[in-house]
């Protein structure tokens, strides 16, 4: 029997006109355009997307944390440098109860554009 992540994952695929991934666990990855989004259940019964960026301009850093604090769209990426390799990571989720294809679509649509807008400086 399919999980609640692997149903929400086949369909976010299938409405990408993509591959379904086989077999779906662990961390699945899309290539948007420049961008890599990486598509997670973390925690459990929580859809995770997240990417992450090398390098960001200066004058980004206080909008990103301004950003961080109250956020209009639940889906709105936060952002985070990491402690591991100095990378900004960047990262949205939503419940898996509640996962419609329209918020899957929009939640990839909201991330991808954040780590492009960034990655051009």
């Amino acid at each position: 029997m399919a999980t609640q992540f692997e149903k929400v994952t086949v369909d976010l695929w299938r409405s990408l006109g993509l591959d379904v991934p086989q077999p779906i666990d662990g961390i699945l990855s899309l290539q948007i355009s420049e961008q890599v989004v990486h598509v997670v259940e973390q925690p459990q019964g929580s859809l995770v997307m997240f990417g992450s960026l090398e390098r960001i301009a200066d004058h980004e850093i206080d909008q990103i944390l301004c950003e961080n604090l109250f956020l209009d769209d639940p889906l709105q990426p936060v952002g985070a440098r990491s402690s591991a390799d100095d990378a900004w990571v960047f990262w949205n989720r939503q419940s898996l109860d509640r996962c419609e294809i329209g918020n899957m679509q929009h939640q990839l649509e909201v991330l991808s554009a954040k780590l492009e807008r960034l990655s051009q400086g």
